[in-house]
């Protein structure tokens, strides 16, 4: 009888946790750790954008690189300042969850994995192992087919705004660089063929002196 209440009363430590313990700014979370040092065993909860994806080198699941979820409605702004920044004064600024792919015993392995979307908001429960690695705050939770709830994109990304006439996927300064090389092309192209009409003029006078 005692196992029986020792459990539930870790259950609704964990649930309290996973509510009370909500982040959806990383200098909250930030806070939290350096605060609390919470144990592997708390829970929290994550609600933030993601700013990048990448799948594990053991291909066993992904990391993911987080900003504050207010990051959404300005995202590509956001993007390009982080773009910016070297690795070091980038890590006050972001967070990084590892989800592991669903353990899954039948079926292909991939369909026990998500896709994630940069730009778009997830959230994330039953989140554990907080704490700071290399001073980036990292934690990590496992993706379970049977829990839907606990990896969820909750807003998608929002679409790229193109200006009229402006060329699909090139970055303002790309398309400087690009028109520049183009000019100088011209440029080079205009002194080659004023060489070539030169010469050319040249040989039909020399022609025309040896008749």
């Amino acid at each position: 009888m005692q196992l029986i209440d020792n459990l539930r009363s870790a259950v609704l430590q964990q649930r309290e946790d996973e509510v009370s313990n909500f982040f959806s700014d990383v200098s909250d979370l930030r806070e939290f750790i350096s605060a609390r040092e919470p144990g592997a065993g708390v829970n929290i909860t994550v609600k933030m954008c993601c700013y990048n994806a990448e799948r594990l080198s053991a291909d066993n699941g992904s990391r993911i690189t987080l900003v504050n979820s207010s990051a959404h409605g300005t995202f590509e702004e956001v993007q390009e300042a982080l773009n910016e920044l070297n690795s070091v004064n980038r890590k006050p600024f972001i967070a990084q969850v590892t989800v592991w792919d669903s353990k899954k015993k039948f079926g292909s392995p991939k369909s026990g994995r998500i896709q994630f979307r940069v730009g778009a908001v997830y959230e994330f429960k039953q989140v554990h192992s907080v704490g700071y690695f290399s001073d980036i705050a990292k934690d990590s939770v496992q993706f379970d087919e049977a829990s839907s709830d606990r990896v969820v994109e909750r807003l998608p990304p929002i679409l790229k705004r193109k200006n009229a006439g402006e060329p699909s996927g090139r970055h303002p300064k790309a398309r400087a660089l690009l028109q520049q090389d183009e000019s100088e092309e011209q440029k080079d192209g205009s002194g080659v063929e004023a060489v070539a009409i030169a010469t050319t003029a040249r040989k039909r006078n020399t022609v025309a002196s040896r008749g």
